[in-house]
């Protein structure tokens, strides 16, 4: 005995189109049983010729009372519910009435129809601009999140499925209006093979979307394949780093373990990998100063993107991520065309802190320092010596 199977659904909106596809299935030996957004269940039964028609129920999905039970009365048996639309079939042969035989009054019962499909995309639409809010307004590092963040193949396949289903309500709409003007013009929708055109469109439309999906996973997979955490060495030698060895010098402790409000991943080098960003270094340092349990923090971030294009303003973002200033909070201390060097110094009675971004072609670096050793202006002029050591010698190589 054949099993069930599943089939790619058709639009909800194609109703003729849907009409004819159960027809054709159904005399091959296979009943629709069950209708999904994405996905038309079918099971074997003896091959008839049948007609299938949909009634639009109520705002609410119902069907108005007695309604149902008349049509049964008139030869057509109820198939299934795909709300707000209800699906009735009768055998060829039979005498059974076409349940629609008003073009005018079909065009109205589909107003339903039109409300459902438009609740949809404005949900969706709804989803989507939160996205963009959060990706542009809220974050302000989109290009940051695009290029090197771990997390970006998931955001933008949620962000590709999200408009694919914006662009396919906003398609759903203008199908169905376009439908209504047929019916008001007097013309009854036609049954036959063109649900097999209108099956080709939604199955291409269906294999984009999952090769965006499958482009995405694969993304996805190979930077965990890259993402490495390792100890982070006493010295940045052979790095574009600085360690707080280096920094406070002599009598510096690192923390066993880490300190309170800081990240689990302290004291650990962290090397990822990313389309936009082919090699990223992360290092997160703790300790204490000489003599004290007074905490110092390092962070840095390192990126060498796969084009200079855009480091000027990927270096941007990625401050303002990790940093939270603003441009106008910050000293440029260097600006070409290839070039930038933005810094925020500040020392205090019993502490420094260094707030640095430098971005040299593809190679950008952001870090902040908070510590008592070392003035902030000496950190951030041997993280700049570094960088360049490091940059000229990649550059060489």
């Amino acid at each position: 005995m054949k099993k069930r199977s599943y089939k790619l659904s058709l639009p909800r909106w194609a109703l003729a189109q849907r009409e004819s596809w159960y027809a054709e299935f159904a005399a091959r030996g296979l009943r629709v049983q069950k209708a999904g957004a994405m996905l038309t269940r079918f099971a074997p039964a003896p091959p008839a010729r049948l007609r299938y028609r949909f009634e639009v129920g109520s705002d609410e999905g119902g069907l108005p009372a007695g309604q149902k039970e008349f049509y049964e009365e008139c030869g057509w048996q109820y198939v299934l519910n795909d709300r707000p639309l209800h699906l009735f079939c009768a055998p060829e042969q039979t005498d059974a009435p076409d349940l629609h035989t008003d073009p005018a009054a079909l065009a109205d019962s589909l107003k339903t129809l039109r409300g459902s499909i438009l609740s949809q995309a404005l949900g969706t639409a709804l989803w989507a601009l939160l996205m963009f809010a959060q990706l542009t307004y809220l974050g302000r590092y989109t290009l940051e999140l695009v290029l090197a963040d771990a997390a970006a193949p998931l955001v933008w396949a949620i962000l590709a499925v999200t408009l694919f289903r914006l662009g396919w309500g906003v398609y759903s709409m203008l199908a169905l209006m376009r439908t209504r003007r047929m019916l008001r013009a007097g013309a009854m929708p036609r049954h036959g093979p063109g649900w097999r055109r209108a099956a080709l469109a939604h199955r291409a439309a269906c294999a984009l979307l999952g090769a965006v999906y499958a482009v995405c996973l694969a993304v996805g997979l190979l930077e965990l394949a890259r993402y490495e955490k390792t100890p982070l060495p006493e010295t940045g030698a052979g790095l574009p780093l600085l360690t707080l060895a280096e920094v406070e010098g002599a009598g510096y402790r690192r923390a066993a373990e880490a300190a309170p409000n800081v990240r689990d991943d302290v004291n650990q080098l962290v090397q990822t990998w990313t389309p936009g960003a082919p090699l990223g270094l992360s290092a997160w340092e703790a300790g204490y100063a000489d003599g004290t349990q007074d905490t110092v923090y390092l962070v840095q971030r390192y990126c060498r993107l796969s084009g200079a294009g855009g480091a000027k303003a990927f270096g941007r973002g990625l401050a303002r991520r990790l940093w939270l200033l603003e441009p106008e909070e910050y000293t440029v201390l260097k600006e070409t065309p290839d070039t930038l060097v933005l810094a925020n110094y500040e020392d205090g009675p019993g502490f420094h802190q260094t707030l640095l971004l430098v971005v040299d072609g593809p190679d950008v670096l952001f870090l902040h320092y908070w510590g008592g050793g070392a003035r902030s202006a000496d950190v951030g002029a041997a993280a700049q010596a570094r960088f360049a050591e490091y940059t000229a010698a990649a550059r060489g190589r």
